[in-house]
């Protein structure tokens, strides 16, 4: 799964990810959360190089992937992140979904 993800975190309301620079997978899933689905939903966006230490302060984690949208983690090196339906990643995810729904119905609107 890790040749086909990517990561994104939650802090105060922020989404942080990745630079593309650090070998993460410039993905489609990516560019629309970012672009469109975390601002939709108020959320600051922060593309930056994380280094290990930088997880410590993290609230949330999620793999962002093609195959399963967002996928929450709970845990990366014993260190525990927040998960369950309350969280923002729940809400992306049910945003994100809600979206390549309503883009799957326009596609097959206009084929009709």
């Amino acid at each position: 799964e890790a040749s086909t993800s990517t990561l994104g975190f939650i802090r105060d309301g922020t989404l942080h990810t990745p630079v593309l620079e650090a070998g993460i997978l410039a993905g489609i899933t990516r560019a629309l959360v970012m672009g469109r689905i975390a601002p939709a939903l108020g959320l600051r966006v922060n593309e930056t190089t994380l280094r290990p230490e930088d997880l410590a302060g993290m609230e949330e984690a999620f793999l962002m992937s093609t195959t399963r949208d967002l996928v929450p983690v709970a845990l990366i090196d014993g260190l525990r992140f927040r998960v369950g339906p309350t969280t923002v990643t729940a809400r992306l995810k049910a945003a994100f979904i809600d979206y390549a729904r309503a883009e799957a119905a326009r596609h097959l609107q206009r084929r009709v």
